[in-house]
């Protein structure tokens, strides 16, 4: 089956992935790999509070736009406001429209789509 010969390429793509890195990381001395370390650190200790502040203020933006009910526009960024899409139960449209024709020029559908999703255990 495709899909199952989808993920066995996803996995051995993992795997490869794995053993570049393994094979990267062990071409470097160990003392190459502690300054990296700690290079590491310094720098999280940076993005990783900016990154937080970051969410809160994205978080406060969309907050406002929504109770604002428009987009609003800067210099670098736009929050865009979506209205909330309108939904129609099919099934009782369909049941209706058995006794009323009339309607079914209304009814449009879209074209098919497909997803992959990776199968919980």
């Amino acid at each position: 089956m495709m899909l199952d010969d989808l993920s066995a390429l996803g996995e051995r793509l993992a795997t490869v992935y794995a053993q570049y890195a393994a094979a990267r990381e062990a071409q470097l001395p160990a003392r190459v790999r502690t300054a990296l370390a700690r290079v590491d650190a310094e720098y999280r200790a940076q993005w990783e509070p900016l990154q937080a502040t970051m969410d809160q203020v994205e978080g406060c933006i969309k907050q406002a736009v929504l109770e604002r009910g428009a987009s609003v526009k800067g210099a670098a960024l736009h929050a865009i406001y979506v209205t909330g899409r309108v939904f129609w139960d099919s099934t009782y449209l369909d049941i209706y429209a058995a006794s009323h024709p009339e309607i079914q020029p209304a009814r449009k559908e879209g074209q098919p789509s497909v997803s992959l999703r990776k199968v919980s255990a």
